[in-house]
Order: C-alpha cells, then structure tokens, then sequence
C-alpha cells in the first residue's frame, strides 16, 4: 500500500497529537504541521515527524521558529499566510484541529487541494453551515468527522442506502464532571475542576464546553449539517461509560450503536485510513475489549440543569443563530477561564445574549466574509454583556413558564 501524506492543522493540541500517534503508528508520511502560539511543542514534533513544513499562526514567532528549525531541514513561516500555505500543500488527508472559527479559513484553504478532510473542528460546520459544505463539495473534498460520536454515525450511516428508513441519531454525552453535583454548587466551581472531563484528557475550551454542555450542544449543530437531519430526529443520550459513542434508530424497530474505546485515536484511525478498513495493531491503545466493560448506562439529558442543547436546536431555526451562538460562547469561556465569571452564568448568559440577538434582523451567511461578520457580532454581543456588571450579576435563568413569545429562540430551547 503506498504510503499516505497527511497535514495537521492543530499540531500541538490533543487531537493534533493523536493524529500523529496514529501517523506514526500506520507509516504515514507528515507533509505540513500549523499550531498557534507552541513554539516549543511544533518543534518537538517537527523533530520527531520531519514535515515539509511548519507553520505557526503567531507572525511574532517567525524569527525564532526559522533559527530553531534551521538545521532540521524543515521549511517554516508565521502568520494567517504561513498556516494557509500550509494548509494548501498537497496531500492524501488533512486533520483539521485548529480550535475554534479561526480553523475555519485554513480548512476551506486545505478543501481547495482536493484533499480528505478529517474533521475535528466542529466549528466550521457550525458556523460555516451549508456554505462550507457546498465548499467542500465544489471542490471535491470529502468530509469524514473525527469526533468520536460523529465519527461513529459516519460509520453506521455509510452502510445504509435508504435513509428514508431513518428515524433518529443518538449522539452520547458523559454527561461531564458535574453531572451529579447539586445546582446550588456550580457557582463555585474553579477553573481546575471545570477541565477535569471524567473520561478525556482535552483542551481548557472544549472541557468546559463538555461541563456545561455546550460541546454536545454544538454536536447536534453540526450532526444536522452534517447528516442533512433535522434536529427533531437528534437525540442526546447521557452515557457515562462513555462506550457506546453513537446509535441509529431504523423506523422498523431496529437501533445500531457503534462501541469503541474512550481514545480518540480510534475514530481517527478510521477517518485517516478511510475509504479503507486497516487492521491496526493488535496491542493499539484503541483497540477495544468488551470483556473489561461490566455496565452500560443511558438516561435522558436535564434539559432544565443543562439548557444549552435546547438552545443550539433552537438557533438551528435559521443559518446566523448557530454563528452568534458560538461566537458568544467562545468569548464567555474565555471569561471563566479568566476567572471574570463564574461557572454557572456562562449559559443563562449565553441565553440573555440570544435573546437580545433575536432583536436584529442580519443577511444569511452566503459568503466567508458574512461569516466572519456575524461570528464579529456575536463576540460583541458577548463582550457587550459581559462589560454591564448589572446584566452578569443579576442574570436569571430563563424558565420555559417565564416566557409566552411564540417562535423565540429562548422558547425553542425549552420546546414551549
């Protein structure tokens, strides 16, 4: 079999590694790695992996990441141009890991290379919508998610022509650090604990995303787009074994699930090799044994404890709501981060932000530069919340009984 040439745009965070451990593992040649500010961990991994070419999105690091890959023979640069020449070199497959919208031009600028998308940035579909897709498409670029649930509808899905016969996705959530913890403590969860996932070794953004939600949240966004369902056909599962990582429900009483190993490595051994099946290694951290597996565990999600996944199913009633929604909630995780707000404002302010949003009447998202005007507009909504101290302090979480619009966002997400 010849040897495949992958890119990694991401390189330095969790995804981006594991990627490269099952590079490694499979004998893939590396052609480009990106990463934003690790100067130190690029290097590291441009010892070990030998790329074409690094780059780093940081222009301030141009100098210092050319004399410390000067005797390694790998070609580098810094700044949006560098990463996008990265993402334009030609390869087999990209791994596309570059947190948040910023991984949005760089992914678009890899899909113009005709090349196979390996897709573990969820907001590009989220905020990119049916735009993106019809990009990717254009360009002849397939699509296989690397997010271990969309990865295993991906693989369930493949092998079943009539999807008129469908009746729902199942996407399973852990359900987080706190899914026990009493409502009335949430206000004094640090920093430290909100990263802890039970299951995962992540990033700070997607950790907190995944305690309160919204990491599923932009799941069922992006499994909408992405398998051309409408949400009413999405159900979330509170799966804590975390084992079973996705499910198809069949109209003649039928449901497959697809279990797997806790390690991310798995679903991107199957994206990176796909449209082959590759037999692994016998001893591969990803490989799974049912055997050591002596309880599986399902309930329905709380949507009044957990409250953002009824509100991304309503921000799908049109394509700017996904992308305010995200965009508001990158800058409010930043916040907690930063220890400005505490843990449990970050979605009911995610609410009064949607809210006030729906009091704007903006032009659908038909272009990259719209995009990116409406992803501006969310974050400036976001800060603008955020600068009132009477709006944070005093935010209250919106009940569906406190509310008698009809059609609203904040009604959508309660199912009013």
């Amino acid at each position: 079999m010849q040897k495949l040439s992958v890119s990694v745009l991401g390189a330095t965070g969790t995804v981006g590694r594991a990627s490269l451990e099952v590079c490694e593992q499979a004998g893939f040649r590396v052609v480009a790695l990106c990463a934003a500010n690790d100067i130190d961990g690029l290097v590291e991994l441009c010892a070990r992996h030998r790329p074409d070419f690094a780059a780093l999105a940081n222009p301030q690091h141009h100098d210092a990441l050319r004399q410390r890959l000067h005797a390694s023979g790998v070609r580098s640069g810094a700044g949006e141009q560098a990463v996008l020449d990265a993402a334009r070199l030609p390869n087999d497959a990209t791994v596309a890991a570059i947190s948040g919208v910023s991984g949005l031009l760089p992914t678009m600028a890899a899909a113009e290379c005709k090349t196979k998308l390996v897709l573990a940035n969820k907001e590009c579909i989220v905020a990119g919508g049916s735009w993106f897709l019809q990009h990717c498409v254009r360009y002849q670029s397939p699509i296989v998610p690397a997010d271990s649930e969309h990865n295993a509808i991906f693989q369930i899905l493949e092998g079943q022509k009539k999807r008129e016969a469908l009746d729902k996705i199942i996407l399973t959530a852990s359900g987080g650090p706190f899914l026990n913890q009493p409502a009335d403590t949430l206000s004094t969860i640090t920093t430290h604990e909100a990263c802890a996932h039970p299951n995962f070794h992540m990033g700070a953004k997607i950790a907190v995303d995944s305690a309160t939600m919204m990491n599923k949240a932009l799941e069922v966004i992006e499994a909408s787009w992405l398998f051309d369902i409408d949400e009413k056909h999405i159900d979330i599962a509170v799966h804590p074994q975390q084992v079973v990582h996705g499910m198809v429900a069949y109209r003649d009483g039928s449901t497959f699930a697809h279990l797997g190993a806790c390690d991310m490595r798995a679903p991107l051994w199957h994206a990176l090799h796909w449209p082959q099946r590759v037999i692994s290694k016998a001893n591969a951290p990803q490989q799974f044994d049912w055997r050591k597996i002596d309880n599986l565990s399902f309930s329905e999600i709380d949507s009044i404890r957990f409250p953002a996944p009824a509100l991304a199913r309503a921000s799908l009633i049109n394509g700017v709501a996904p992308i305010i929604l995200n965009a508001a909630n990158e800058v409010l995780v930043k916040s907690f981060l930063s220890q400005n707000i505490t843990f449990d404002k970050i979605v009911p302010l995610l609410q009064h932000i949607m809210q006030k949003y729906e009091q704007e009447t903006l032009d659908p998202p038909n272009s990259l530069e719209r995009i990116l005007t409406i992803d501006a507009y969310g974050r400036r909504l976001a800060n603008e919340c955020l600068m009132k101290n009477s709006v944070s302090k005093h935010v209250v979480t919106i009940l569906p009984q406190e509310s008698k619009r009809k059609k609203s966002i904040i009604q959508h997400s309660y199912n009013i």
